[in-house]
């Protein structure tokens, strides 16, 4: 015979439904909510099905409480008559809600549904917000809400409501002109998102583009790897641009006489890069290859790449070179592959195609790599100072 833990668990799977029927006042094609279960054998031990028959009683709407209900019958076996339930069901909402301890929960639910047709005015219909109660109940009712239920999501349908409307402000989220705390909208991004659009938010599609708001800056970083004056009376070691800076670069006087461009992608490496006459190096960790597509200058200056020698490392190379054909990898060769072998170590293998915008040489690292599986890594900070130096004078650089 069923369990009391066991009527309990296929109830709630019916939760959803039950809120279904709610919202479109279909109660009466609800109820009864007859649930499907074992009743029990007449034929099993009599004190078995004695003490059993006892606590489906007692928890039940025949015994009183708000809970469901049981109808029997009795039948002739080899053990004489017996008492058997022909069902077990739900008479009502409360019954229902009592017996899986959704109560509390669904009153929340139905105070903030409420609210949210009531002050929510995005392009949602009315079907898709029933779908988004019953799908987000959970989260509704479980809201930790220090400020009350209603101002809660009121200020949540106020964000809403105001994102649809203005959906290219280009303001940051702490100049919304709300009078809710930029604060409030950064820690809802989601709900306040869902109750206006039904598309994901993804890291390439976040909240801050989807709804048209300006985005924190990326910085690039760049080094001068010789002196020059940016200002009159002024030569910086580095500087720190705005990518739409940074698209802009070539106007700026002091390029005039570079000539050379590293990218590098270890911050020591790239601290540390020597001197270098008419160049400057840029930090590329964390841009990816196709990043760089954008600033399709640098195509007009001499182009090197220095990054890990790894699997890896070739592919954002091979990338590289797909928008600046002319790029030369740097210590990424066979000679420094072979001097500082002892410094391998297991990396990540690459998935998918083998580069192909890749010289001979490099090829031949890149093949060694995907060999041994165990040292398929060489850190570029493990390549020493005076090995870039020495690369750097025989190249004439």
């Amino acid at each position: 015979m069923i369990t009391i833990e066991e009527l309990k668990k296929k109830a709630l799977t019916k939760y959803p439904d039950f809120l279904l029927s709610y919202y479109n006042d279909s109660f009466l094609d609800f109820f009864p909510y007859i649930i499907p279960c074992n009743k029990g054998n007449p034929n099993d031990d009599f004190e078995k099905r004695s003490e059993e028959l006892k606590i489906i009683h007692q928890n039940s709407k025949n015994n009183g409480k708000r809970s469901y209900k049981y109808d029997t019958d009795i039948v002739s076996t080899r053990n004489g008559k017996q008492t058997i339930i022909t069902r077990i069901y739900f008479e009502d909402k409360l019954d229902y809600l009592s017996f899986i301890n959704k109560k509390k929960e669904f009153e929340v639910l139905v105070e903030v549904s409420n609210i949210i047709f009531s002050d929510l005015h995005t392009s949602l219909s009315r079907d898709c917000l029933i779908r988004w109660f019953v799908k987000n109940h959970e989260i509704i009712s479980n809201s930790n809400v220090e400020d009350g239920i209603s101002f809660y999501w009121k200020n949540i349908c106020l964000c809403a409501n105001w994102l649809y409307k203005n959906n290219q402000s280009h303001l940051y989220l702490r100049t919304i002109p709300l009078e809710v705390h930029s604060k409030f909208i950064e820690s809802n991004l989601s709900i306040i998102h869902s109750l206006i659009s039904a598309e994901k938010l993804t890291k390439d599609n976040n909240f801050i583009k989807q709804h048209g708001l300006l985005e924190k800056p990326d910085f690039i970083r760049i080094r001068f790897l010789d002196e020059i004056e940016c200002i009159k009376g002024f030569s910086p070691e580095e500087l720190q641009l705005t990518t739409s800076n940074f698209l802009e670069l070539p106007s700026a006087l002091f390029m005039r006489n570079i000539s050379s461009i590293y990218v590098i992608e270890n911050e020591m490496v790239y601290l540390t890069f020597p001197q270098i006459k008419n160049a400057i190096c840029i930090w590329g960790h964390g841009f990816t290859a196709s990043q760089f597509t954008r600033f399709t200058w640098l195509n007009d200056y001499n182009l090197y790449y220095f990054g890990d020698l790894d699997e890896h490392g070739y592919e954002i190379l091979s990338i590289f070179r797909t928008s600046f054909p002319r790029t030369k990898s740097f210590c990424m060769d066979m000679s420094t592959f072979n001097e500082f072998d002892r410094f391998r170590v297991k990396g990540e293998s690459l998935k998918g195609n083998v580069p192909t915008n890749l010289t001979d040489d490099e090829m031949c690292v890149f093949s060694e790599l995907k060999k041994d599986k165990q040292r398929n890594r060489l850190e570029q900070e493990r390549i020493s100072q005076a090995w870039i130096i020495k690369i750097l004078h025989s190249n004439n650089l």
